[in-house]
């Protein structure tokens, strides 16, 4: 009785040599695909409505303008569908420890990179656990990371996206100001 849309494609470049080519192509993937299973769907009573989002929607990445933009539609989609008093949710993942499609194109530095921002590997065991959790929260949209606060706390917050700007500055203590992620959503 649900839907899981857990789809997506690759295709980075940073902004200059992005093109409507590249766009259309990670967009097919996941935004037109999340789209045509809400039109396709909406004459039945869906016990769950879940799609697969990143990150990488709230906390942005380089060279990943379009696949961001892509799943944020899908966090905006799962709003929308709750918002119509439909099920709806989009869990914007983290790094999976477990290599997939997308995964296994990430190389040393882009790993450095992600872990730069705290984010470490879910497991899968984890990534299940998490996944329970957020369709139990109720929120259309969560991020579902696995933060080292240390990690995160050593690096330089003017470098870092602004959710993770406060978390940076307690120092892995987490006795920082609650502060609001991108839209408006706790972190």
């Amino acid at each position: 009785t649900g839907v899981i849309h857990a789809a997506g494609a690759l295709d980075d470049a940073m902004l200059p040599a992005q093109s409507p080519e590249r766009l259309a192509r990670v967009w097919a993937a996941k935004a037109t695909a999340a789209a045509n299973l809400h039109a396709a769907t909406a004459h039945l009573r869906l016990g769950m409505f879940v799609m697969f989002s990143s990150f990488a929607s709230d906390l942005g990445t380089p060279s990943q303008a379009n696949y961001a933009a892509a799943n944020a539609f899908c966090d905006a989609l799962a709003s929308h569908r709750q918002a119509a008093g439909r099920p709806g949710l989009s869990v914007a993942w983290g790094l999976w420890a477990a290599t997939s499609g997308l995964t296994a194109r990430l190389d040393t530095a882009n790993l450095a990179r992600i872990g730069r921002l705290g984010i470490t590997a879910n497991t899968t065991e984890e990534g299940l656990a998490l996944l329970d959790a957020a369709y139990r929260h109720g929120r259309p949209h969560l991020l579902a990371l696995k933060l080292d606060a240390r990690a995160l706390a050593a690096q330089d917050t003017a470098t870092l996206p602004t959710p993770l700007r406060a978390l940076a500055a307690t120092g892995g203590s987490g006795r920082g100001r609650p502060t609001a992620a991108a839209g408006g959503r706790p972190t």
